[in-house]
């Protein structure tokens, strides 16, 4: 299956149980998607063990909400936020090369 841009999902997590649709998601976000808008119905998941950082783990935000349906969404662009440290200033120190041995 070809890689989207977008996948609007709906009804997923009101309808498996937690495990099943944590599998379909990450399945969904690591192979098939590059954004996702996921809609979901807060009173139906009351009954299941659900929780907001069981959404941020899975790399959801959540954006808003409206009556008993809330918003979140993925994006792999903000998936994960530049470090300070990440860079060749801080792993590759040439001007210490042949000072000191380890």
């Amino acid at each position: 299956m070809p890689l989207i841009d977008v996948a609007v999902v709906s009804d997923l997590i009101e309808s498996l149980p937690q495990q099943q649709a944590i599998q379909w998601l990450s399945k969904l976000r690591n192979q098939y998607a590059q954004h996702i808008l996921m809609i979901v119905n807060e009173p139906e998941i009351e009954s299941q063990p659900w929780a907001l950082t069981d959404f941020l783990a899975l790399g959801l935000k959540r954006r808003g909400y409206v009556a008993d349906f809330t918003l979140y969404t993925y994006e792999i662009e903000s998936y994960q936020f530049k470090k300070d440290w990440l860079n060749s200033r801080y792993w590759a120190n040439p001007e210490n090369f042949d000072k000191y041995r380890w």
